[in-house]
């Protein structure tokens, strides 16, 4: 699967601030954002954008293999 940008916008306290994150699809693209979402911070909205002329603020998602403890992991 090919690595996408999406700019998350998030709203708080503070107003309104994008994030741009890399992500294969628009959900795990606000798994990525809340990695940087401040508290009191939430998502209003998802918008694909183009690779060439944007560069990611985050590191792409964890995925849910990463994540899990595997056997032999000490």
């Amino acid at each position: 699967m090919t690595e996408r940008l999406f700019r998350v916008t998030l709203e708080g306290p503070d107003g309104q601030r994008d994030v741009v994150v890399p992500s294969p699809t628009a959900v795990q693209a606000s798994d990525a954002a809340v990695v940087d979402a401040r508290p009191g911070e939430a998502i209003v909205s998802i918008h694909e954008v183009d690779a060439d002329t944007h560069r990611p603020d985050v590191a792409p998602p964890v995925t849910q293999a990463e994540a899990t403890p595997q056997p032999g992991d000490a």
